[in-house]
């Protein structure tokens, strides 16, 4: 079983986007066909950014305004269906943060974990 820690939302991987996320995007409720941000960061002011529409990613400016979804890995003792939608290992939160710097998308998944929305 894993742990409270290891259950955390977070933003996705560009491996989640492109093997979990991308191809099941059309049972995600609310998704916009749009580029969304990974939390996926190797430099102080870029991260990934995932293209949906094209099923692409590429290095951002943290400053630029992507699309944020939340994820986290699945657990056995989810209660919250309403919210979230199950796809492969992945928990995906159902709300689509809307447009926002990387730096402010962290923090708006980073407030899931402590049910602050």
């Amino acid at each position: 079983m894993k742990t409270n820690l290891q259950n955390k939302w977070r933003l996705p991987t560009i491996e989640e986007f492109q093997n979990v996320l991308h191809p099941n995007k059309h049972k995600i409720p609310k998704l916009n066909n749009s580029d969304y941000w990974s939390g996926f960061d190797d430099f102080d002011d870029e991260a990934w950014i995932f293209y949906f529409y094209d099923g692409t990613a590429d290095y951002g400016s943290k400053d630029y305004a992507a699309r944020v979804r939340a994820v986290r890995d699945v657990l056995s003792n989810s209660t919250n269906l309403s919210n979230l939608t199950i796809i492969g290992n992945l928990e995906v939160f159902n709300k689509d943060f809307g447009r926002m710097n990387w730096y402010d998308a962290v923090d708006a998944v980073e407030k899931l974990n402590y049910n602050i929305t």
